[in-house]
């Protein structure tokens, strides 16, 4: 079993916040502690929103305790009120994010009546500062978390899917490969999948970049990667229904030579991309040329002597997608080697 990062640096968290409690004399351990565990989040930027939000809530809770303790502490009836109005103020403070933590603070203080109520509502304040001071501080120093390299790694790895899958497609149409057509399906469906999750990578990376956190990829980079596979997704998908409607043998049957050709030319890319060759991008290239001479085959007079004008634009559809997502690939592979 795989213990994350996040998992160890809030155990971290927590000791921290206990080793203060210990150290201040403290009267509250839960308080400290519940603050650590809700400040240390995926990044340091969420860490400090949801911080943020944590303060605020407290408060208004506590402002808002120490207010209605004067008008008559600890009546439950009393109590009930006060935390529908809380939420509708936190409400209209659009921080929602706030409100059990101050419903709770409220709570706290409105019914303790055994306490001096001002130094125990400043105590939950100082308990709320600690726990998420010490939160922020683990989040950002020790080992803080970076999204970028990992979002263009899972990227590439999209990218490499992409060819694998629309490898598989043309091996269909040209009677190299027999798999049914739910499968392909199931592998565009798990594809989309990963790029939802390459696209939330990214999406953290964004925010740790505008508190200028970690990360040695900019954002720019990052989202221009994102856009370009997202286009190579788009691209197979208008391969897959090229193969859901069917292309007839007597469509390919004048260009088969060079389609194989192609196959087996991208078969080998794909085997590149798997082990990391330092080589492919000029093998990007050699396909680059293969296709654009491809597109000039399906468009010359001896292809249209022998096909119908939608048979030549089904092929045309067919090229110019594989073309796309090579094209798309090459920018990738550059970008990469900048």
């Amino acid at each position: 079993m795989k213990i994350g990062l996040r998992t160890v640096k809030t155990g971290i968290a927590v000791a921290l916040s206990l080793m203060m409690v210990q150290i201040l004399q403290l009267e509250s351990v839960i308080f400290v502690s519940i603050a650590a565990l809700i400040g240390m989040q995926p990044t340091v930027s969420d860490s400090w929103k949801v911080g943020g939000n944590r303060i605020l809530g407290t408060v208004v809770g506590t402002l808002f305790g120490l207010i209605m303790a004067l008008l008559l502490p600890g009546n439950f009836l009393l109590a009930g009120v006060g935390v529908v109005v809380l939420i509708i103020f936190m409400n209209q403070l659009k921080i929602p994010e706030g409100i059990t933590i101050s419903c709770v603070v409220f709570i706290s203080i409105f019914m303790n009546t055994q306490n001096d109520i001002l130094p125990y509502a400043i105590s939950r304040l100082t308990d709320t500062f600690l726990g998420i001071g010490i939160a922020l501080m683990v989040n950002y120093f020790i080992l803080p978390p970076k999204y970028d390299r990992r979002a263009m790694s899972e990227m590439r790895k999209d990218m490499t899917r992409i060819l694998t899958c629309q490898n598989r497609m043309l091996g269909i149409l040209l009677k190299q490969e027999q798999v049914p057509l739910p499968e392909v399906d199931a592998q565009i469906d798990d594809i989309l999948e990963e790029l939802n999750a390459s696209k939330k990578l990214a999406e953290m990376q964004e925010k740790e970049e505008k508190l200028n956190v970690y990360g040695q990829v900019l954002c720019k980079e990052i989202n221009l990667v994102l856009r370009i596979t997202t286009d190579m997704y788009q691209h197979l998908k208008n391969l897959y229904g090229l193969l859901e409607n069917g292309l007839s043998p007597h469509t390919i049957k004048p260009v088969e030579p060079e389609l194989l050709a192609l196959y087996d030319k991208l078969k080998r890319e794909e085997t590149l991309l798997r082990e990391g060759s330092r080589q492919r991008g000029e093998t990007l290239k050699e396909l680059m040329e293969d296709i654009a001479s491809l597109k000039r085959r399906v468009k010359s007079e001896t292809i249209s002597r022998q096909l119908g004008a939608e048979e030549i634009i089904q092929l045309m559809v067919m090229v110019y997608n594989i073309g796309e997502i090579i094209t798309k690939m090459e920018m990738i592979t550059s970008q990469q080697n900048t």
